[in-house]
């Protein structure tokens, strides 16, 4: 059972202190397993699988011993700790070069990858898990509440928002990006375009209680560009588009309310299940407003509360070494290599760090833009 102590995302399935020994190589043993056949190879060897926490310490290790972390030539492992119950995690740690047929993208010397959507099922190449000699028995155990226990939320904060000062501080925020200039505007010629927040309709007060400025003439892929938000190559999928015409995004800029991360939808959800429940006066979430959420309250990313775009899909989204990924995704927002990163999710399932994106129907736009 996953335990999951007061503050903490990631839980393990057992907590063990004290000394360990670890398999020493850099690249991961026991691997191209599934989660259960793992499990049971640990077993039969009569061994434990490393939590996180001891693979932390372990990595660690390996690097004063011998300059490398373990995993950071070309492999993940499988650690003895989760997310979502069920289901434990993949990791991997960067080391000062990318790591051989992983990824093309920049490596971050020392930074702790979660694969948090690899599924049970998923028996992928250069995937281990990674064992102690020291049995059960002989571990001591410290005991974590295993209550749930209440996520940070925004929400209050919502509460008592001045609305003048908070649009102000959105529009500095783009100025500050240069999205003026990105579309031939002086600052002042930018800012007279963009429509002012009003009230907030009474229907939406406890459901979509942040404000927030969206401008789709910037392309969305423009946008992450200049906020910093990473955007790797989609080398399995297409643009997304409108899963419904109602979804799709204005053409001028909006102000709009939105659901804070665990408002509209407080537990966690599948994006296709949450498009099915949206009400009539309920949007899901567009790529621009995706690049919106990560720009202005990148508080979100920081604390590992992530969002997925339901209003959107990608298709086309098979990928290799993983099995029955054919069928239409949604982007998602969360924290990847230091910096926030938008890429569709590997499976379209519930997981216990996003929830969707969801916006009134309700918007305002400016004549002037």
């Amino acid at each position: 059972m996953l335990q999951r102590p007061r503050g903490h995302v990631v839980s393990n399935v057992g907590n063990p202190s004290g000394w360990f020994d670890y398999e020493s190589q850099i690249d991961a043993p026991n691997v191209n397993l599934d989660q259960a056949a793992l499990l049971a190879e640990v077993e039969r060897q009569g061994r434990t699988l490393l939590t996180v926490n001891q693979w932390i310490v372990a990595a660690q290790d390996s690097r004063v011993l011998t300059g490398k972390y373990l995993d950071e030539t070309r492999s993940w492992v499988r650690v003895n700790s989760g997310i979502d119950p069920g289901r434990i995690l993949a990791v991997h740690i960067d080391g000062p070069n990318m790591a051989v047929d992983l990824t093309d993208e920049d490596a971050v010397d020392g930074s702790m990858i979660m694969a948090y959507d690899l599924s049970p099922h998923d028996a992928v190449e250069g995937c281990g898990g990674r064992t102690s000699s020291v049995p059960p028995e002989r571990q001591n155990l410290v005991e974590e509440p295993a209550e749930r226990v209440a996520r940070w939320t925004m929400t209050p904060y919502f509460a008592t928002l001045d609305l003048d000062k908070e649009w102000q501080r959105q529009v500095d925020k783009y100025l500050e990006l240069g999205f003026h200039t990105a579309m031939h505007f002086t600052e002042e010629q930018y800012v007279r375009t963009l429509p002012k927040f009003e009230r907030q309709p009474k229907e939406y007060r406890g459901r979509f209680d942040m404000p927030m400025l969206v401008d789709p003439r910037l392309f969305w892929r423009n946008q992450c560009v200049l906020g910093g938000v990473r955007i790797p190559h989609f080398d399995y999928c297409t643009e997304p588009i409108p899963a419904d015409e109602r979804f799709r995004v204005p053409a001028r800029p909006y102000a709009a309310w939105f659901g804070a991360w665990d408002q509209r939808f407080p537990e966690r959800i599948a994006p296709p299940d949450a498009r099915a429940q949206l009400a009539e006066d309920e949007i899901g979430g567009n790529s621009w407003e995706m690049a919106a959420v990560e720009i202005l309250w990148p508080e979100y990313d920081l604390r590992g509360q992530y969002w997925d775009i339901i209003g959107y899909v990608v298709h086309d989204a098979k990928i290799k070494n993983i099995p029955d990924t054919d069928y239409e995704r949604t982007l998602s927002c969360y924290h990847y290599r230091r910096s926030a990163e938008i890429y569709p999710n590997l499976h379209q399932w519930a997981f216990e760090v996003f929830r969707p994106l969801v916006r009134g129907s309700k918007i305002v736009t400016s004549p002037n833009s």
